[in-house]
């Protein structure tokens, strides 16, 4: 969304995040607030709970930030790409078809299926923080492992495999933290992120060839 006002006045975007709260300029903002881009055009900052809902319920509107220019001009590259089967960065009917492909995973029958194992995960990092001692750190104790332990049991990916998740997963979230990049540029010379990719596939790849029953697995 853009126009040909004289957008000199407006408040400039992009705003640096305040840790984990929004930008304080939004705080002075109407659900709907006219800023300036890094262009010079004008666009819309909304911050409605309600608008924003209606406006990604809009087909008007593109998950796929290389079909147009965005706000952010860094990523603006006319080299990106978009890596297979990333369904977050693209519109139906490519979207549909890889959330289809998904779906029967995260059912509320599986995520109840799932519960106790996530209770266990919980415990055992709730006790690796503990047993730390203080100061812990949170994130490389606590929210990093649980999510990732998660991630790896939804993936099937086999126990002596797993702690090859972690490394990657704490230098992306950290090169994330620090550099707060997203969308395609995200994933262009980010050395964590492709090697979590090729491991990904390899392990897809090798697990298809030759299927073989976890031996960690429990059985929901």
């Amino acid at each position: 969304m853009s126009s040909a006002v004289n957008s000199s006045t407006l408040p400039a975007y992009p705003w640096q995040r305040q840790g984990f709260d929004p930008p304080m300029e939004f705080q002075s903002f109407a659900p709907v607030n006219p800023v300036r881009l890094p262009s010079g055009d004008t666009g819309w900052a909304v911050t409605g709970h309600r608008q924003a809902r209606a406006l990604l319920a809009d087909p008007r509107l593109s998950a796929d930030r290389l079909k147009a220019q965005v706000p952010a001009g860094r990523m603006n590259d006319p080299d990106a790409t978009v890596p297979p089967g990333m369904f977050i960065l693209q519109d139906p009917p490519e979207h549909t078809h890889y959330r289809r492909m998904l779906t029967g995973q995260f059912t509320v029958r599986r995520m109840q299926k799932l519960e106790p194992r996530v209770e266990q995960i919980v415990a055992e990092q709730l006790d690796a923080l503990a047993a730390a001692g203080s100061p812990a750190d949170l994130v490389t104790h606590f929210a990093l492992p649980v999510p990732s332990l998660v991630i790896c049991e939804l993936l099937g990916v086999h126990y002596e495999d797993r702690p090859r998740t972690f490394p990657a997963a704490h230098q992306n979230h950290a090169r994330h933290r620090h550099h707060e990049r997203s969308g395609p540029e995200c994933f262009r010379g980010n050395p964590s992120i492709s090697r979590w990719f090729g491991s990904a596939e390899a392990d897809t790849t090798r697990r298809r060839d030759h299927f073989r029953p976890d031996p960690g697995h429990r059985p929901h």
